[in-house]
């Protein structure tokens, strides 16, 4: 799948401080909330993408909690990368990614300080039939297959206030790998 999955604090902020010197990436989370104002909400992971390749890795998910420090050292790599001016990230639903950085991060200049892109909102431009503007329908327009049968999450168990905890930590950061790819293919 061409996606590198780590657990170590180190690595995970020496990567993001290396995405921060490019033009452009996508970015996507999985959360255990649909908004990150609810009870006990959680990014779960965050996964990145440049044309050299994806990173996933846990973030507030409880079955990896990182130390203080490392969460701290994270968080900040993370901020640094989401405030990095000039900076073109693209989302699928940017405004989601948005909000729960914004929120989760308290810092509002991920706003208005790089440049956000939202291929879902470019695919209602294109088509606004209801229904077709979801990444695993995107996938099957233009690569011919259906991208959420690459993994082993199953999507039934999908609810609202118990998302992937199901799953297991390694079939979410692929999952959520696999969403930022092919958001910026």
């Amino acid at each position: 799948t061409g996606i590198e999955v780590s657990y170590e604090a180190e690595a995970i902020v020496r990567i993001l401080k290396w995405y921060a010197t490019l033009s452009i990436i996508s970015i996507d989370i999985e959360t255990n909330r649909l908004r990150p104002y609810s009870v006990g909400a959680r990014i779960l992971s965050v996964s990145i993408t440049s044309q050299h390749g994806t990173l996933a890795f846990p973030f507030q998910d409880t079955r990896l909690v990182w130390s203080t420090e490392d969460m701290r050292k994270i968080s900040q790599a993370l901020l640094e990368l989401l405030t990095t001016p000039g900076l073109e990230i693209v989302a699928h639903n940017a405004k989601f990614e948005m909000e729960w950085f914004t929120v989760v991060l308290k810092d509002d200049s991920i706003l208005w300080l790089p440049t956000w892109t939202c291929t879902q909102v470019q695919a209602w431009m294109i088509d606004n039939r209801k229904g077709s503007q979801g990444l695993n329908d995107q996938c099957l327009l233009y690569f011919g297959f259906q991208l959420k049968s690459l993994s082993k999450v199953n999507r039934e168990n999908l609810d609202n206030q118990n998302r992937l905890a199901t799953t297991t930590l390694l079939d979410v950061l692929k999952y959520n790998g696999l969403d930022a790819k092919y958001t910026l293919s």
